[in-house]
């Protein structure tokens, strides 16, 4: 029965104006925030360290020489050259992660005495049977030294292997980063957000390390390209239920080995709901039911067998683990007991982590109690210190090149020494500049972009909800300036909107 009244149609018409208006604001919001983030990220950087100005045009020299060669190679080598740049980039990015595996060892690099989590971690690499050196309710570490281990079994039980690893890991971001960049920006835009990610000095840095994060950000980011296809409305709603199952395979393989998924679902629920609102009707919101709901089962199933199978795999048949796959002991009274103590400015402290490992889950939460109501008024200022270190600078105290220099030994000058050239530290920090600025001037490209196309904001949205809430969870847990790289491909979808305001307009 078709209700052909004007004053009804009219009401409906109204409601769905109000809806698609309230939708705007709120991707404009996100814009908005993503902006005054990244703003906040440039002045904690200066804050910190001063850029140089010689090394940052050194980095975008290189970026831009890349480009210019690939730009070249599609206008005279043919469509060939086109459609194998990428392969293109992911065999350079491999290649520069060989060189600098290889280049490592004269350097001064041993592995054994790399940080306490990735030191565990090359050790059950090495130790000749498939193991893990972190409690079994670590999750996350204990998960990904099994990985490892049974990998190096296969092929090699060396550091080398583990940071190849870490290598492929990063090479093959390249491709889900590309096509999404694509269709947001073109192929300009997109063949330079690719190279931008190709050769991360900070990524290729923190490669050196054996750590959980490069795999599972890898996951993600593959588990938020098959997302973005699913919120499509050309799609049949057979491969539409194919890109959300594939979402949250993805999503929860890269929940064993980073416990973040409650981000990326929260990011992925909202950009849902924006989505009917943007266009109301019940086709959009059967289609977004369905998509969150294979999302979440499909998460929840890989979670499952795939905690089982490392579990059966490691013989920790009696791990402690409930069937979401979260530890049956709860860790977020401990983080916030560490993320909030104001003493050490909510960084990790050997001796205060001691104690509070041997205080009960009462007791503990009795001391959180406490510690809040003792220090609420100096978390502002514990706020804005811990924002310089986690986004000051990559060399200190906690980021991906201080965890790199611990790594190093000064052998030709002094036995136990530690040396690692000044210039590592100026590539990272001064590349780190470079990119953020893209990413200040892209966060304004979107906001332009929200006003013209919802569908092509959505994954520069997206991206913003998943940057903004893992920022807002890593200023009250444990400050520490390398968790931000189990996301650092979601900061790179904010290049492509640095082109969008010469985008004609694109209404929905």
């Amino acid at each position: 029965m078709v209700v052909d009244c004007p004053a009804i149609q009219e009401g409906l018409g109204m409601k769905a104006s109000v809806f698609s208006s309230l939708s705007k604001i709120c991707t404009v919001l996100v814009t908005v925030a993503a902006s005054v983030f990244f703003c906040m990220m440039l002045v904690a950087q200066v804050c910190v360290t001063m850029p140089h100005l010689a090394w940052c045009a050194y980095y975008a020299v290189v970026v831009s020489l890349t480009w210019i060669f690939l730009e070249f190679g599609e206008r005279n080598l043919g469509r060939w050259f086109s459609r194998c740049e990428i392969w293109l980039l992911v065999f350079a990015c491999l290649a520069v992660h060989r060189a600098m595996i290889a280049w490592l060892p004269e350097f001064g690099q041993v592995g054994m005495s790399a940080p306490g989590d990735s030191r565990a971690a090359l050790m059950a690499l090495e130790s000749g049977r498939i193991c893990h050196m972190h409690l079994a309710r670590e999750l996350d570490w204990s998960n990904y030294e099994v990985l490892i281990s049974a990998l190096g079994a296969l092929w090699s039980r060396t550091l080398a292997f583990g940071q190849m690893l870490n290598g492929v890991c990063h090479a093959m971001v390249l491709l889900p980063i590309y096509f999404m960049s694509r269709k947001v920006g073109g192929k300009a835009v997109a063949r330079l957000t690719a190279i931008l990610v190709a050769f991360s000095p900070v990524v290729i840095v923190y490669s050196a390390l054996l750590a959980c994060e490069c795999l599972s950000s890898m996951l993600l980011c593959y588990a938020a390209f098959f997302f973005l296809r699913a919120v499509d409305d050309e799609q049949p709603y057979g491969k539409l239920a194919l890109s959300a199952a594939m979402c949250g395979t993805f999503l929860g393989l890269s929940h064993l080995f980073r416990g973040i998924g409650i981000v990326f679902k929260f990011a992925a629920a909202a950009c849902l709901v924006l989505w009917v609102m943007r266009k109301v009707g019940m086709e959009r919101a059967k289609r977004a039911l369905m998509v969150f709901c294979v999302i979440i089962g499909c998460q929840s199933i890989t979670l499952f067998v795939g905690q089982r199978s490392i579990s059966a795999l490691a013989g920790d048949v009696e791990q402690p683990v409930v069937a979401d796959g979260k530890p049956a002991e709860s860790l977020i009274v401990y983080e916030l007991l560490i993320g909030l103590d104001v003493q050490h400015d909510g960084m990790f402290s050997s001796d205060f982590v001691k104690r509070l490992r041997r205080w009960d889950e009462p007791e503990r939460e009795r001391q959180l109690r406490a510690a809040v109501k003792r220090d609420w008024r100096k978390y502002p200022k514990l706020m804005a210190r811990k924002f310089c270190n986690i986004h000051g600078s990559h060399a200190c105290p906690a980021g991906a090149v201080s965890h790199f220099s611990i790594m190093m030994r000064d052998f030709p000058r002094k036995e136990g020494g530690r040396y690692v050239s000044p210039r590592i530290c100026l590539l990272a920090d001064n590349g780190s500049f470079v990119l953020r600025i893209l990413l200040l001037l892209g966060a304004f490209g979107m906001f332009f972009t929200t006003r013209k196309s919802f569908s092509q904001a959505l994954p520069g949205v997206f991206s913003m909800l998943v940057i903004l809430e893992f920022a807002f969870i890593e200023q009250l847990i444990e400050g520490h300036g390398r968790y931000k790289v189990a996301v650092y491909p979601f900061y790179f979808m904010a290049v492509p909107y640095i082109i969008a305001w010469r985008k004609s307009s694109d209404h929905e």
